[in-house]
């Protein structure tokens, strides 16, 4: 299964969902030597779901209370279960995070909203830029930067020693900076691209979406918490 985000692991989680409908954030993605794909998102106030736009595909389920993190494959019938086991360590080189934003009063509003480009810099090297608007589906935005901050903590043992400053900022030390700006309507890193196709504040997903099949094989990530 392509992640959403550019993650260095594939993950997931379960537990059924009742309630209000979901928030749904709808990406299309282009990747280096992938054909473009589909990035969809849903957010409940119990749980963050992320596939390819198929709700009987491969799919990552975090339950947002219990920060664990699955990542479920039909294919296999199987479930890889992932909690993270600590916070995480400091840098071994300082990180110095900044950023930049322009306004553009011609462009398009969205959901009545003027959208502004963004640069994200570590250390003064430009590691993201984005499109975002500000005060558009915030309950999906939050419930994004808390997969990724839960993300961060279970990816930290798999980052390679040689990783680069805007590979920690991004994926470990500041993992929802671009959150903090807005839902991102385009977002670019590292070659890999998005933007934002569609977007509902009231999507009626089934509840089975946010469920794992009982009879699916369960397998704790090494170095990981599961408890």
């Amino acid at each position: 299964m392509r992640s959403i985000i550019c993650l260095l692991v594939y993950l997931a989680a379960a537990e059924a969902w009742a309630g209000n409908p979901a928030g749904l954030l709808v990406y299309k993605v282009w990747e280096p030597g992938l054909e473009p794909y589909i990035g969809r998102i849903l957010v409940t106030p119990a749980h963050v779901r992320m596939d390819e736009g198929q709700d009987h595909g491969d799919f990552t389920l975090f339950d947002r209370e219990l920060g664990v993190i699955r990542n479920v494959s039909v294919e296999d019938q199987s479930v890889l279960v992932m909690r993270a086991a600590g916070g995480l360590p400091e840098p071994a080189k300082k990180l110095e995070l900044s950023e930049k934003t322009e306004m553009d009063p011609a462009a398009p509003r969205v959901a009545g909203k003027h959208p502004q480009q963004l640069w994200l810099y570590t250390n003064g090297e430009l590691c993201r830029k984005l499109v975002t608007v500000q005060g558009v589906m915030t309950d999906a935005v939050a419930g994004l930067a808390e997969f990724r901050r839960a993300l961060a903590k279970i990816q930290f043992p798999t980052m390679p020693a040689e990783s680069s400053l805007c590979e920690q900022s991004e994926f470990l030390y500041a993992s929802d900076r671009s959150l903090g700006f807005g839902l991102p309507l385009r977002d670019s890193y590292a070659g890999k691209n998005q933007v934002l196709v569609d977007f509902d504040q009231q999507y009626e997903a089934a509840p089975e979406l946010f469920q794992v099949p009982a009879s699916y094989r369960e397998i704790s990530m090494p170095g990981s918490s599961s408890e």
